[in-house]
């Protein structure tokens, strides 16, 4: 099977990477900016941000895969070995920016993959057109809403995946087989749906890269992850249990949204997809799992889960605009046909997908965004040490709190659609700290929640109340409503 990816297999991917310095740079501070803007701004919730912020503090702390703010073993929702990487970052400073870096450098070092891949297909193409095309290609990398609404949406595992089926993608044209054992190994610990991705990588092996024997052993280290995963290790963690996200399946459910959630795949990629089947198909195992669920979140195109199988339709992307540019009609008069296709099929994908990096980028030059984000903090900081709440302090908090909060043990999440039953599961004699205007708004909604606390200490921006021993009702005991 050939390689459909030309170029020197001697390509030294350090030499390439300082060739091209100036791109990582620009990738990076377009990618890492507005994520710190994110959380400094409270933007996030303790969903699902601070889920995994928590559970990254904990690993830290040795307390295992136990998640404070979902009060259950994280490894009955899901499969994230990944995060012990967070862990030992966490060690140094438990600080929820770590996640923030670590989606700016995913989407930083996928959409790097993608490039060399891009430059590899252009490589028989007369230099005004390479021209073109990598201009082209790096849009569309960088504005691809099923990608980049992963880069931005409050933290999953998901995303760090990218990279690594990028590079996989990568190593398996230079057939640097150690690298990609490492890469398809990290992979398959960011999610149990990865081993989806890790099948579709098998298939770009065989079909692409002309490496069947690789092909099988990702195959089989797919196959393996996944009967590990459902088989042993979240049985054993859900205690008998049923899975909470075996509730979404529905094949023959929302079949218009399916329709339109394909057909936004193809034409927020200009339909270039369409021109390199052998490499689209690729992202076909992971379609699939969006085409049987009844979840719309996961057929709008937003959210995080398109975040590895759109390395694969972005490949394709590349070699069918190159193949369009490579098209010699018979006819001379037709020769502007290539070009013309090409800068249309562009169009169509910018006119259809979304400039989200670049919107969120300007957002982040906000002052007025900045200026009110730190009197909040500082109003924090000043309750917080007022009353003594360190890192090792049991406490409450609202969600918009709990990404800056949560790394603690016995933390409370105060969920906004339950936050009467959310605040009743509370000990009494629990701090409880929120933001004040976020406060305002759940009493006027549920007016019974002020007998439930008393003050302790008013910042301004920030309140810390204390749950207080008023009898709840029975209705308030009533299991909590689930995430």
């Amino acid at each position: 099977m050939p390689n459909l990816i030309p170029g020197p297999e001697a390509t030294a991917i350090g030499r390439w990477l300082w060739e091209h310095r100036w791109l990582v740079l620009g990738l990076a501070v377009l990618f890492t900016v507005p994520r710190i803007w994110y959380l400094y701004t409270f933007e996030p919730t303790d969903i699902d941000l601070g889920i995994y912020h928590g559970l990254s503090a904990s690993l830290a702390d040795g307390r295992g895969f136990y998640s404070d703010v979902l009060k259950r073993d994280h490894l009955a929702e899901h499969w994230n070995p990944v995060m012990f990487g967070f862990a030992l970052l966490y060690k140094l400073w438990p600080n929820a920016y770590w996640l923030m870096l670590g989606q700016a450098a995913a989407a930083t070092a996928t959409v790097l993959g993608l490039v060399w891949i891009a430059e590899r297909a252009m490589q028989p193409l007369a230099p005004s057109r390479k021209r073109l095309a990598w201009w082209g290609l790096l849009l569309l990398f960088v504005i691809y809403r099923p990608f980049c609404s992963a880069w931005w949406f409050s933290f999953q595992p998901m995303i760090i995946g990218a990279p690594f089926v990028a590079w996989a993608m990568v190593f398996l044209h230079l057939g640097r087989m150690r690298s990609l054992a490492i890469a398809v190994a990290v992979l398959l610990t960011t999610r149990e749906a990865a081993a989806l991705t890790a099948f579709g990588l098998a298939w770009y092996a065989w079909q692409v890269a002309g490496r069947p024997r690789a092909a099988i052993a990702i195959a089989i280290a797919a196959a393996g992850t996944a009967a590990l995963v459902f088989g042993v290790v979240m049985p054993w963690a859900q205690q008998g249990q049923t899975w909470g996200h075996s509730k979404r399946i529905g094949p023959l459910e929302l079949p218009l949204l399916k329709l339109e959630y394909l057909g936004g795949l193809l034409w927020k990629a200009g339909l270039l997809p369409l021109l390199a089947p052998r490499i689209a198909i690729a992202a076909l195992p992971a379609i699939a799992l969006q085409l049987v669920v009844n979840n719309p979140n996961q057929l709008s195109g937003g959210f995080h889960y398109n975040a590895q199988l759109s390395v694969f339709l972005l490949a394709a992307s590349a070699v069918g605009l190159v193949r369009v540019l490579q098209w010699q009609p018979a006819a001379e008069h037709w020769r502007w046909l290539p070009v013309s296709a090409t800068s249309g099929m562009l169009v169509l994908a910018a006119a259809t997908s979304d400039i989200l990096p670049l919107r969120k980028f300007m957002s982040a030059l906000n002052s007025r965004e900045w200026v009110a984000s730190h009197a909040l903090h500082a109003d924090l900081d000043a309750a917080m040490m007022a009353e003594g709440l360190g890192p090792e302090t049991t406490l409450a908090a609202d969600i918009f709190l709990g990404p800056h909060l949560c790394a603690r043990p016995k933390y409370y999440s105060l969920d906004g659609a339950g936050t009467d039953r959310m605040l009743a599961r509370v000990p009494e004699g629990v701090p409880v700290v929120v933001r004040t205007a976020w406060w305002a708004g759940q009493v006027a909604r549920l007016p019974h929640l002020v007998p439930m606390v008393r003050q302790r200490h008013d910042a301004g921006g920030i309140l810390v109340l204390e749950r207080t021993q008023v009898p709840l009702p029975p209705s308030l005991l009533a299991p909590a409503p689930t995430r």
